[in-house]
């Protein structure tokens, strides 16, 4: 005997997986067009924390909004990186791949596949994670590091401000200025380079077309979301 579904059971499960999957994932921003989905944030936010040593708890609402902002951030670059041709050199990927293994304590296949099992991430999707970045990091240095200017003054201003103090808290002992002028002048570098890209990104976004649909507000304590008893 043939058993046919009638069609609008199918069509009420078709309906019912489409509910289901967007609730699992959806589209949370998009850049000129371009998508995030949730997912997409979530794994980027596991990677960070790879990356930079931290164990990866529950993604909290405040690491998916910090995720969403910094993607936001690296299509503007990666769309600017496109526009202008850039091309970058080797980034050194590998080598930072062994350095996080290193850090890690994983240099053995064996453990390198339980830190990658605990944080849910696949090794390729790690390395695209470290190339793009070594990519990004070119064209903002290439970008920026010709109009970066440090002067004499300010860097014996950040030695007696910044620099002395924070050794002087240690109870290190003190190193003169020509032996640490050349560090110094690379940290105010490096700040000049922060601040111009800031400026730059905020500019792109105030130019190009970026919706954010989801808003990731950490949820507020109890006591202060539940109603109090006494207004009813």
């Amino acid at each position: 005997m043939n058993l046919r579904v009638p069609t609008f059971v199918i069509v009420v499960v078709g309906v019912a997986l489409a509910i289901h999957a967007e609730v699992l994932d959806r589209v949370v921003a998009s850049v000129n067009g371009a998508p995030i989905l949730l997912s997409r944030v979530d794994e980027q936010a596991r990677l960070a924390a790879l990356v930079e040593g931290r164990e990866p708890p529950a993604i909290s609402a405040q690491d998916r909004g910090a995720t969403l902002d910094r993607m936001i951030n690296q299509i503007l670059i990666r769309q600017q990186i496109v526009r202008t041709g850039f091309s970058a050199t080797d980034v050194g990927m590998a080598d930072r791949l062994k350095e996080i293994r290193t850090q890690l304590n994983a240099a053995s296949d064996d453990a390198w596949k339980q830190v990658l099992a605990r944080y849910a991430i696949d090794e390729t999707a790690l390395k695209n994670y470290l190339q793009a970045q070594g990519e990004e990091l070119q064209f903002i240095e290439a970008r920026f590091r010709p109009s970066v200017q440090v002067r004499a003054q300010q860097i014996e201003d950040f030695y007696r401000s910044e620099y002395l103090p924070k050794l002087q808290q240690r109870g290190a002992a003190e190193l003169p200025l020509s032996e640490v002028r050349s560090q110094i002048e690379q940290i105010l570098a490096e700040r000049q380079i922060t601040s111009l890209m800031n400026t730059w990104l905020q500019s792109l976004r105030a130019q190009n077309n970026i919706h954010v649909w989801v808003t990731f507000s950490p949820e507020p304590p109890k006591q202060a979301a539940q109603a109090n008893p006494a207004s009813h």
